[in-house]
């Protein structure tokens, strides 16, 4: 857990009387201080290393405090901001407070106590709020989200799940059969909080639930073997699902939205049910392109039958296969522009020879760049496939050593 020690407070101040009277009169205190002449060297000083606390003096050249402060909080929204100045601005500084760029007010001249105690309540206030995220992250990290596998043949996979700073609906997971079959789950329950990621979990768990009877009631009963792997199962699977869910998503007055996808290797192929999801970026080795898959059924929650649709693409050696969540193509810039689907295809792209992690690492990159901000103001959730080879000669020995031991079964 984070202390006091590791709190960093950036004072800001055109005046070098004042910055040397904050340097003596701080040297003691146990948070790291840093201090800066101006509103450019504070943006240089944060664009170089973390900072938790940012104190701005109001009336400085070139820029003043709270454009200073209004930057800040587009940037470095984690960044708690208090501000000083006389009494004469009070209307301009409560304007400031209620629209939530500044989180405190500190009227000049200074009482050297009285604004230790605020420094040390502030200090306080940041590390109760660091601990909060730290507990959300650790709640996210366990119950929504899953590591991709490592054993398949044929296949690499990466994701990349960024938490906005609060509980999310976005979660994922892997279902490997063997090393040429898995299936993939990404999905988005509206709103957040709790609520939203306790149903998220709920899915999850239902998922690998209604998985787990499929393969109880398939293995024993031999006479039907690709029944788990191939159509009628994989509509079952998301049949389960629905049903065990749907009433206690209406009750909730929820939704979720999802792509099950089964990537079966040895068919060179990928079966993808689309419940009111994003859609997913297939990108072709062969021909340079993108396609965009998109299935025709409505999110779970949306009335109590649900169309059993599911779509198909051969899969090739060099192929991408791209899955996400909206919190990044519905990522707005500083005007409101929004990234768009358009943006993240451009980015598979150009980027498909990159390696899956170097791939998502670069959307992850594009995006933060395109909203000018560190932290996103939605989950940031997407898992890149690419398919290393065919894989047909590989399994061929594979297949043949499973059928014979069901025939030595029999």
């Amino acid at each position: 857990m984070k202390t006091a020690g590791d709190t960093a407070i950036l004072f800001v101040d055109d005046e070098p009387d004042m910055i040397s009277s904050l340097r003596r009169f701080l040297r003691r205190e146990p948070y790291q201080a840093h201090f800066a002449a101006g509103g450019r060297e504070a943006l240089d000083i944060l664009a170089a290393q973390p900072v938790d606390i940012i104190v701005s003096d109001l009336r400085m050249p070139e820029m003043d405090g709270l454009s200073l402060l209004k930057q800040v909080k587009s940037v470095y929204p984690d960044i708690i901001r208090l501000i000083s100045s006389a009494t004469r601005d009070m209307e301009q500084i409560i304007a400031a407070i209620n629209t939530g760029e500044v989180y405190r007010f500190m009227s000049k001249p200074l009482h050297p106590e009285g604004f230790k105690r605020i420094l040390q309540n502030t200090v306080e206030y940041h590390l109760l709020m660091a601990g909060r995220r730290e507990t959300t992250l650790e709640i996210e990290r366990r119950l929504l989200q899953s590591r991709p596998p490592r054993n398949l043949c044929g296949a690499g996979i990466a994701a990349l799940m960024i938490p906005a700073g609060t509980l999310g609906g976005d979660f994922i997971d892997y279902f490997v059969y063997n090393p040429h079959q898995v299936d993939i789950l990404v999905g988005d329950v509206m709103g957040k909080g709790v609520q939203s990621a306790m149903v998220a979990a709920g899915v999850k768990h239902q998922f690998a639930k209604s998985l787990a009877v499929l393969n109880d009631r398939v293995i024993p009963n031999m006479s039907y073997p690709n029944l788990l792997y191939e159509g009628p199962g994989f509509v079952k699977i998301v049949s389960d699902v629905h049903d065990a869910v749907i009433d206690d998503l209406q009750d909730l007055e929820m939704f979720c939205t999802l792509n099950f996808a089964r990537l079966d290797l040895a068919a060179s192929k990928l079966f993808l049910f689309d419940l009111g999801h994003c859609p997913v970026i297939h990108f072709h080795a062969e021909t340079g392109t993108c396609t965009l898959l998109k299935g025709g059924c409505m999110a779970l929650g949306f009335g109590n039958d649900l169309e059993y649709k599911y779509v198909t693409a051969d899969i090739k050696t060099g192929d991408v296969i791209l899955f996400h969540t909206d919190g990044i193509t519905e990522t707005q810039s500083a005007t409101g522009e929004i990234f768009g689907i358009n943006r993240l295809v451009e980015t598979v792209l150009t980027g498909h020879h990159l390696s899956v992690e170097q791939l998502v690492d670069t959307i992850r990159t594009e995006v933060a760049a395109f909203s000018g901000r560190s932290r996103f103001n939605d989950d940031f959730t997407c898992i890149a496939v690419r398919i290393e080879d065919t894989v047909k000669q590989k399994t061929a020995g594979f297949l043949q050593s499973a059928s014979s031991k069901r025939m030595e079964k029999r």
